[in-house]
């Protein structure tokens, strides 16, 4: 296999991931590829699905986003009954936000989905290129978490 240059691999990841985003999606039918939720409000699900609740700076934070506009996104998630927010009682000044059951009804039927998908995806591969799939993407996985320069 000819050798690769990451400018070379940067143009054709970017090209071959919004294909097989765009696969993925045609064999869903939920919330996420009816557009009834953003991209954005389903991270913050996700986030507090794992967590369970956190306050309001860290859910920004952790969704690298304004303070603002993690109010913007919960408001929308609130009234859509998928989040409740609550004012904390040892400081009234923080605001806890907690997934609710329909929340992670959403999250859990949009993974039921993802999987189905990604079997049909994956199906031709070798169980030697699943493994070696995987490989890659826990090692890419694992690098997110350590501090890296910027480039």
């Amino acid at each position: 296999m000819p050798k690769v240059t990451l400018e070379e691999f940067a143009a054709w990841w970017t090209e071959k991931i919004a294909i097989l985003a765009r696969a993925l999606m045609r064999h869903e039918s939920n919330v996420l590829s009816r557009g009834d939720i953003t991209l954005p409000q389903f991270w913050a699900l996700e986030c507090l699905k794992r967590r369970g609740s956190c306050q309001m700076n860290e859910l920004a934070k952790g969704l690298n986003m304004t303070f603002p506009a993690a109010t913007g996104l919960v408001n929308r998630l609130v009234k859509n009954g998928l989040v409740r927010r609550s004012r904390s009682e040892e400081d009234r000044r923080a605001v806890h936000v907690t997934i609710t059951p329909k929340g992670r009804d959403i999250i859990d039927e949009v993974y039921k989905q993802r999987r189905k998908s990604v079997r049909k995806l994956f199906k031709p591969l070798t169980d030697s290129e699943r493994s070696q799939y995987m490989d890659i993407v826990n090692k890419l996985v694992d690098g997110l978490s350590r501090p890296t320069p910027n480039t």
